[in-house]
């Protein structure tokens, strides 16, 4: 897999990271970088949801995949990998957020195949 990096001051570096308050000094990424600002959704939560949790998580992450919004999340299992997952099989995009370096993702026992599949597809990464 190959690691990308991109710096506040290039052209191609997310220009919404640059209106918070502590702006990441680099962008680590795999696959590309959207060119536009597109419509975004973070969607959080427990590594064990409960029946009803996940039937939102997929649900909500599905609907809004089928109407452009790109989904943001961790790579965690539970709540994270659902709304991956789901944006993912309704043609989605995701961003994925890491807290840890490209291109390891933790936790290690997430199954391989599904790291895969995220790396295959139309997925962001970033490391913070």
């Amino acid at each position: 897999m190959k690691i990308n990096t991109v710096l506040p001051d290039e052209s191609n570096y997310l220009k919404i990271l640059t209106s918070i308050a502590k702006v990441p000094k680099k962008l680590h990424y795999s696959s590309t970088l959207p060119h536009d600002r597109l419509p975004t959704v973070a969607i959080i939560g427990t590594r064990r949801p409960s029946a009803y949790g996940r039937e939102v998580t997929q649900r909500l992450s599905g609907d809004l995949a089928k109407r452009g919004v790109v989904i943001v999340s961790g790579l965690a299992l539970g709540v994270d990998a659902l709304a991956h997952q789901a944006a993912l099989e309704a043609g989605g995009t995701t961003i994925a957020i890491l807290g840890n370096a490209l291109p390891d993702i933790s936790p290690p026992r997430e199954p391989r195949n599904r790291r895969d599949h995220y790396r295959k597809r139309r997925g962001y990464h970033k490391r913070i």
